[in-house]
């Protein structure tokens, strides 16, 4: 876009502060969120080039597509809504966002294609992202690596894991926690768990959680009083977890 004289008069002589109060001028009128000058001989002198880079502003965002996962998570992610200032080529930034929130929650090869369409106002579009969500990824296998619980399938069930669940990483913190908390509430005082070890093949995933268990110890409490030996017991097992990352195998 290419504004005419921006504050500027013809034949003036173009010195720095000229060109730096037409600049200012321009961007005081928010229509623009970038302004570029550049110089270039003419035969009566100096012509002033000024390049705009006009604001666009969001007169509402459309959600097409979604239907495995609640399209508020699309609006979450993009953190756009009508009123919102955008620029056109940050659009794969925002698309990113989505694959990123979408990949969380076990929708590895989703894919959203962001346009934006014009609107009766030049200054207004209106942001359409169109879904592809693919096929959910989901465990095919759980396992413990290193030390394996007495009873593996027990602690998959207070983690709240089982076979066919989707690939939902938010909760791996939680249920390592319960899980740790029921090892050690067993005699397990020295079980830690860490994130999974996470295989891709596929919309197929292993799931192995390396785990040091150690011995069973039995408690014995003596002179709690004025606390029952019950909650001597759940404290010595409300121990907190180093969090150590989640290594992924694509």
């Amino acid at each position: 876009t290419v504004e005419r004289h921006p504050g500027c008069q013809i034949r003036a002589h173009p010195h720095r502060q000229l060109v730096r109060d037409a600049v200012l001028r321009l961007l005081a009128k928010g229509r623009w969120i970038n302004v570029q000058v550049d110089a270039e001989p003419v035969a009566a002198g100096v012509a002033l080039v000024f390049h705009l880079e006009p604001r666009i502003e969001l007169r509402r965002v459309e959600v097409r597509g979604a239907s495995a996962v609640d399209e508020q998570v699309t609006l979450d992610a993009l953190g756009l809504q009508s009123g919102s200032a955008i620029e056109s080529d940050g659009l794969e930034s925002y698309a990113s966002a989505v694959r990123r929130a979408y990949a969380e929650r076990g929708y590895l090869g989703a894919r959203v294609d962001l346009q934006l369409r014009d609107t009766d106002d030049a200054a207004q579009k209106v942001l359409i992202a169109t879904l592809d969500e693919g096929l959910a990824t989901r465990a095919s296998e759980l396992a413990f690596t290193g030390e394996v619980p007495v009873n593996p399938h027990v602690i998959f069930g207070v983690m709240g894991l089982s076979i066919g669940d989707v690939l939902d990483r938010r909760e791996f913190h939680d249920r390592i926690r319960r899980a740790e908390h029921r090892l050690r509430s067993s005699g397990y005082l020295e079980a830690r768990l860490q994130l999974p070890v996470i295989t891709v093949r596929g919309a197929r995933a292993r799931l192995a959680f390396p785990a040091q268990i150690g011995p069973r110890y039995t408690i014995e409490v003596r002179g709690a009083s004025p606390l029952a030996p019950r909650e001597v017991v759940d404290a010595l097992t409300l121990v907190e977890i180093e969090e150590t990352g989640t290594h992924l195998e694509m």
